[in-house]
C-alpha cells in the first residue's frame, strides 16, 4: 500500500504479518494509550461502577502510594527477556547489539557504572523495550543494575506504567536519575526526548542534542563514563505525518507530551521489517568535577567541553558504521 524500505536495508528478514500486527497493537497501547486508556477506564467505571470502580480506585491508590518510578523501579527480568512477543519482534526486525572490546565482559569490572546515551528516539522507541531483555546477557557484569529514564506521563497510564516499570524504566526527572546513580546503577537515557520524537522523519538521521546537557552534567557529578549508542534503522521503522504538527509541537514545548502520528506496514502502527543495529561506542572518561558551578556543581564550561567530546564521539560512531549497515548515503544532522 505504501513504499517499502529498500531491500538493502531490510534483507535480514525474521518475521511476518502476524508479528507486525501484534507490534501494532503494542504500539497503539504504548504510544496512544495516554489518551484512550484513561478514557476507557473512566468510561467503564462510570458505566459499570459496581464492577470497575473498586479496582480502579485500588489501582489508583496503589500507584500513588508506591511511587517506585521515582526510586529503584520495579524491573521484571523474566518479562523483559521472555514475554512471548519480545523474541518474535527481536527476530522480526531483527534487533542486534554490537559492543566494542572496551565493553566486553573481559574488559569490564563488576560494579562499573555508565550513562548510555541512546540515539535517535525515532517515532517510538521499540528498540528500548526489546533491548532491555538482551542487556542481561550482553552486560553480565552489570548484574541487572541499570535503569532507563522514561517520560513521566508513561507512569500515569494503566498497563503502560507496568510495561515501563517491568523493562527497567524509572521517571526521567533529574532527582530520579540522581537516586539511581547514587545506588550504583547505570543509566540509559534518550537525550532527544519528546522533541526528537516529534521531528522524526523517515529516511533522515537527525537528532535534538545541542541543548541537551543534563545527562553530561550527571556523568561528571557521579563520575560515570558516557557511552554513545546509535541505533541504525530506527527512523525507517515508520513513516511520520505532519498533521497538526504545530499543535503537537506546542504540546511538547508546554507540557512535554508528544503525540506521535506514524504508520508502517498496511498503513497501521506496524513497523517495517528494518534491521535494528544498536551500536555501542567506547566509554568516554569524564573529568573530575571542578566544583565551579552552583553549590559545587560542575561549571558550565566543563559541561560544555565534555558535551562537545560526546557529540564528536557520537558523530564518529555514526560515520564509522553507517556504510556497514546500509546507510552510507546519509548524514547525521544534530540540532
Amino acid at each position: 500500500l505504501w513504499p517499502r524500505p529498500s531491500m538493502a536495508r531490510s534483507k535480514r528478514r525474521g518475521g511476518g504479518a502476524l508479528t507486525a500486527l501484534l507490534a501494532a497493537v503494542i504500539s497503539a497501547v504504548l504510544y496512544l494509550g495516554f489518551f484512550w486508556l484513561p478514557v476507557a477506564a473512566i468510561g467503564l467505571a462510570l458505566s459499570f461502577p459496581s464492577l470497575f470502580l473498586p479496582p480502579l480506585v485500588v489501582y489508583s491508590v496503589f500507584v500513588l502510594a508506591s511511587r517506585v518510578e521515582y526510586g529503584k523501579g520495579r524491573p521484571w527480568p523474566a518479562f523483559s527477556r521472555s514475554f512471548p512477543l519480545w523474541p518474535m519482534m527481536r527476530d522480526y526486525f531483527p534487533l542486534e547489539l554490537h559492543l566494542p572490546e572496551s565493553l566486553s565482559s573481559e574488559a569490564m569490572e563488576a560494579g562499573q557504572q555508565f550513562i548510555f546515551g541512546l540515539h535517535p528516539h525515532g517515532a517510538c522507541t521499540d528498540y528500548r523495550i526489546l533491548a532491555d531483555g538482551i542487556l542481561y546477557d550482553k552486560f553480565p557484569k552489570l548484574g541487572g543494575r541499570w535503569r532507563t529514564l522514561a517520560a513521566t506521563v508513561l507512569f500515569r497510564i494503566p498497563l503502560v506504567r507496568e510495561f515501563s516499570l517491568w523493562t527497567s524504566g524509572v521517571d526521567a526527572s533529574r532527582p530520579s536519575a540522581q537516586r539511581v546513580l547514587r545506588k550504583g546503577h547505570s543509566v540509559l537515557v534518550v537525550p532527544g526526548g519528546e522533541k526528537e520524537q516529534l521531528m522524526t522523519e523517515y529516511g533522515k538521521e537527525q537528532l535534538y542534542l545541542q541543548r541537551r546537557l543534563g545527562f553530561v552534567k550527571l556523568a561528571i557529578e557521579h563520575q560515570a563514563p558516557l557511552v554513545p549508542v546509535y541505533v541504525f534503522g530506527t527512523n525507517d521503522l515508520y513513516r511520520t505525518s505532519r498533521f497538526l504538527y504545530s499543535a503537537r509541537k506546542w504540546l511538547v514545548e508546554k507540557f512535554h507530551i508528544c503525540i506521535p502520528l506514524f504508520y508502517g506496514r498496511m498503513g497501521l502502527m506496524a513497523p517495517y521489517e528494518v534491521p535494528l543495529d544498536m551500536v555501542f561506542g567506547d566509554p568516554i572518561t569524564v573529568p573530575s568535577n571542578d566544583g565551579k558551578g552552583k553549590n559545587g556543581a560542575p561549571s558550565r564550561e566543563q559541561v560544555a567541553e565534555l558535551h562537545g567530546k560526546y557529540v564528536e564521539a557520537l558523530v564518529r560512531l555514526f560515520d564509522d558504521n553507517k556504510a556497514r549497515f546500509g546507510y552510507g548515503d546519509r548524514r547525521l544532522v544534530i540540532e
